[in-house]
This record gives structure tokens, sequence and C-alpha cells, in this order.
């Protein structure tokens, strides 16, 4: 009993002790392979540290790993993988100018530019849609860096050393609002009045700051917008933060008590938007596009400036949201008040606005945009019958060149030194109307079917059907109706064109009844009528049914 007692307690020894040999190789081996990789936290060897790379070193080495790559799919034809790969050097690119401080790309980033340049250009069918599509990012990327590339080239051509120079932003010499406002002209730079704008736009997005509250100061961000407006040093920068200024606008009006932008604000935007005209007629080398992204370069240049100067911006979105709250005020304004009456009066200064942006468009080129333009002003005027185009074109006619009001709040938060770019008053502030509304429709429409889009030119049409049966041309309007062939089609479009539709029907049937032509009449008004749902049909609200539960909004 003893000896096998000793025998097992033997044989659990020398197993323990075998154990622990296979442990012990199997830890040496894996310090083996891990004894290369000096960023391990298993690597115990007192004679390797730990490398810990600045944050600028890592992102230039990840940015020239990344180029490598690049030229290898280059080179070896692979055009498939060239797109994402440049897609990703453009974020590494952007990160390092942020960790250097800068605010020109490296050098190396404008040598893949140009290899990739010479190298799309030079091939032919090969991969040609992955080579198409790296030719339009290129195009749309190197805009930016043109300067760059054209600079890199010189070089390359005589042979000589591409001297790069960094341009290394100017220390911190933000200042306070106070200290701003008693700076002279002299002291006042371009760099003060950006990083003044991207603080004054930073705080307008914050949740907890909305463009319409007062600060500390009394001001709201608008305001404070608009004096950096005053002070601006180029003629772009100026545009780039009078749009800021009216997007700031709209957001201080969203959301109101009333439902609608306050009539004040309302025409903040109005004459804002004429500066931005000014602007643009006065300086015709900046061009307005809303598909290029933000860039410091191109508001930096100077008033002298020959070329092309690229700001972001949608004159047309503009226009739109400002028609939407005119009309969305005049919904909500009681119409038995004075307050209405008063308002209506603001129409013309509206269709000032619209007429100068369609013929901004139209003088640049841009006749789809100039179209769209077109049929909101068609939209304004195609229900009104002659007398009331008359008197409204009798009002524009009274009215004095420069509104008071609007001057006194453009004038409120203009510092008290001379304005930095004068801009003068270029485009009329008083609307031109034809002699009769016929005319001016036959005009605008005319324009829309020659250069609008699909949904643009049925709207036109529609509406320009609705005039002619208000005019008490039904042969005329039925005429039109069955050669547009809309009503084969109307099913597939969006709801509002579908409602304007409905609203044409009707007036085209109240017309037949008008002329005597009972039996047309009632062919165009009995669809409506044949379903009880008459107000939804026209958009005027909700029938009242039985059984039936239904919001406003529905």
């Amino acid at each position: 009993m003893i000896f096998l007692c000793l025998m097992f307690c033997l044989q659990d020894e020398s197993k323990s002790e075998d154990e622990c040999d296979f442990e012990q190789e199997v830890e040496n081996n894996n310090l083996r392979y891990l004894a290369d990789q000096p960023d391990c936290k298993f690597c115990y060897s007192s004679d390797t540290k730990r490398v810990v790379k600045p944050t600028k070193d890592k992102r230039f080495e990840e940015m020239t790993n990344t180029i490598r790559v690049l030229k290898d799919h280059v080179i070896t034809n692979n055009w498939v993988y060239v797109p994402e790969t440049f897609e990703k050097l453009n974020k590494q690119v952007e990160k390092v100018m942020k960790v250097t401080n800068t605010v020109k790309p490296p050098r190396l980033y404008i040598e893949a530019l140009v290899m990739l340049e010479d190298f799309s250009s030079n091939h032919g069918l090969v991969s040609s849609k992955a080579l198409s599509s790296i030719k339009h990012k290129l195009k749309k990327n190197n805009a930016q860096y043109q300067e760059d590339i054209e600079r890199f080239r010189m070089f390359q051509e005589s042979g000589e050393d591409y001297e790069y120079e960094e341009e290394v932003e100017e220390p911190d010499d933000s200042v306070s609002w106070e200290t701003l406002f008693s700076l002279d002209h002299e002291e006042i730079t371009w760099n003060i009045v950006k990083k003044k704008f991207k603080e004054t736009v930073a705080a307008r997005g914050s949740k907890r700051r909305s463009a319409g509250l007062k600060l500390k100061t009394g001001e709201t961000l608008a305001q404070r917008l608009m004096y950096l407006t005053n002070i601006a040093k180029t003629p772009a920068q100026k545009l780039e933060i009078l749009f800021s200024v009216i997007s700031a606008e709209f957001d201080a009006s969203s959301g109101g008590l009333n439902g609608y932008m306050p009539i004040n604000v309302w025409k903040k935007c109005v004459a804002n938007m004429l500066t931005v005209l000014d602007i643009l007629v006065a300086y015709d080398n900046i061009v307005v596009d809303y598909t290029v992204e933000p860039n410091e370069k191109e508001t930096s240049k100077p008033v002298n400036y020959a070329g092309t100067i690229r700001v972001r911006g949608d004159l047309v979105a503009f226009l739109e949201r400002i028609e939407t709250e005119f009309v969305k005020s005049l919904q909500c304004i009681d119409p038995h008040t004075n307050e209405y009456v008063k308002r209506l009066k603001d129409e013309p200064m509206f269709l000032v606005l619209a007429q100068n942006i369609q013929d901004y468009l139209e003088r640049v080129g841009d006749y789809k945009a100039a179209s769209n333009v077109a049929l909101i002003r068609v939209e304004s005027i195609y229900y009104k019958p002659q007398e009331v185009f008359d008197a409204m074109r009798n009002l524009a006619d009274e009215l004095v060149e420069e509104d008071d009001e609007i001057q006194e709040n453009t004038e409120e938060t203009r510092p008290h030194s001379s304005l930095f770019i004068v801009v003068p008053e270029i485009v009329p502030r008083k609307p031109t109307f034809a002699e009769s509304s016929r005319a001016m429709m036959d005009t605008l429409v005319s324009f829309i079917y020659k250069y609008g889009e699909e949904r643009t030119k049925a709207r036109a049409m529609l509406c320009d059907i609705y005039q002619h049966a208000l005019m008490e041309n039904f042969v005329t309007a039925r005429d039109l109706l069955l050669m547009s062939r809309l009503q084969d089609n109307i099913q597939y479009m969006d709801i509002s064109t579908q409602i304007l539709f409905n609203r044409t029907m009707a007036q085209l049937g109240l017309c037949a009844f008008r002329v005597g032509m009972i039996t047309e009449s009632h062919s165009c008004l009995s669809e409506l009528y044949s379903v009880h749902r008459v107000r939804e049909l026209l958009g005027q609200g909700v029938s009242h049914i039985r059984e039936q539960d239904k919001t406003p909004e529905q």
C-alpha cells in the first residue's frame, strides 16, 4: 500500500515537471516571436523601449504610405483601386494640414496630383469606367490647388528643384468683440475677420444658442455677422458672410410663435439678397455655385484679382425660402385686418428680387436655374385678374426708390467707420411690369418651355392654362390642355402639381360656365365632384364626412 502511494506521488511529480517544461517552452517561443514587435505589451525586454511617435509624424507617415500605394496602382495600371485610394489620401491630407496648422497641402500631395493628371490623360480606354471616375474627381479636386500645380509644373519644366513654401497660418491673433469694435482700419486684417466669422458660425450651430437669441452684449448672431460684412477685406469674403447672415436670419425665424418669419426680418433678407446681387454684378469674376466646397483661399483673393473666384451659395434656394415665408405670412395673418393689406404691399419687393436674380442667372448662362426663377414669378401672377395686376403695377410705381425701414435695418449694425468694401446699389429696386399680365405670362412661359425641366414645364403649362381660363379664353385654354396631354400623366407627378392640375380644371370649368358652354363646364367639374373630396383635391382643407377622422395635415 505504501509502495503504491509512493509510485503515484512520483508519477504526479514527474507529470507536473513535464507540464512546467512545456509551458516554459511555449512562453519562450511566444516571447521569441514577439521580440520583433516593440509596441507589444508582452515584450518585457529591458533593451527595447516603446517609441511613441508624435501625431504630426504619424499623420505624415500615413499620407506618405498612401501616396506610395497610389503610385503603385497607377504604374501597374490598376485604375479600379485608384478612386478609393485617392479619397483616402484626401482625408489624410486634411488631417495633415490640420495637425501642421498650414493652409497649403504638402509638396508630396501636389506631386501626386500632377502624376495622376499626367497618367490619366495619357491612358485611353483602359479601365474606362474607373479612369473616367478619377478624371472627374481630379477635375473637381484640383481646381482649388491650381496655382500650386502650375507652380510645380513650371519648376518641373525648368529642371530646377521645386521650392515649396508652406503658408503657415498666422499665430493666434484673435481679439474680443469689444476690441474689434475699437480697432482702426489698418489694424483689422483678413485673418481677423475670418476667425471672428468662424467663431460666430460655430456659435450659430450650437444647440444651446440660436441665431435669434441675444448675446450678453444684447446683439444677435445675425447682427454680429452683419457687422463682419461691413469690415470684410475682400468682396468674396463679404459675399460669403452675407450668405451666412441670410441663413442665420432664416434660423432665427424658424419655429416662431406666429408660425412665419417676422416681417422686419423678411425685409432684411430681401435687402441682403439685393446686396448680394450688387456684389455679383460689380465683381463679375465672382461665381456663386452650390456644388463647390468652402475654400478660404477663394475669399482671400483681393479686389483686383482677375481670375475666377468661386463662392458656395444657392440664389434660387434663398429665393424659394423667401417666397415660402411670404406666402406663409399671408396664410397666418387675418385677411380682414390692415396688417394683411400692408403685407400685400410687400409683394413688389419680392418680385423685384426674383426679377433681378433671373436677369443675373441669364447673364451668366445658367438658364436652368433661371427657368426655375421664372416659374416662381409665374406662380406669383398667374391667378391675378388684370385689375389686380394693374393695381400691383401702380403700387410699384408709387413706391419710393429706397424704403426707409429697410435702410434703417441695413444701417443698424454698420460700424461708425466707412465700409471696407464699398458696394453701390447697382441692380434696380423697383420691378418692371408689362402692360398686361397676359404679355408678362407669355414672356415667362416661353422662356420656361425653352430651358426648363419637365416638372417646371408642366407647372408653367398649368399656370398658363389657368390664366387663359381666368381671362375667359376657354378655347385657347382647352386646346393647350389637350396638346399638353397632362391629363394622361398627372397621376405620376408630385402632390402639389396634382393640386395645381385640379385647380386648373376647376377654373376651366368655371370659364366654360361663364361663356355659356354648360356641357363643357359639366365635363370639367364632374370628375372633381364624383369622389366627394373637393376640398382635398383643391388643397383647401378637409371635407366634413361622417365616420371619417382625419387631421388637417392629412
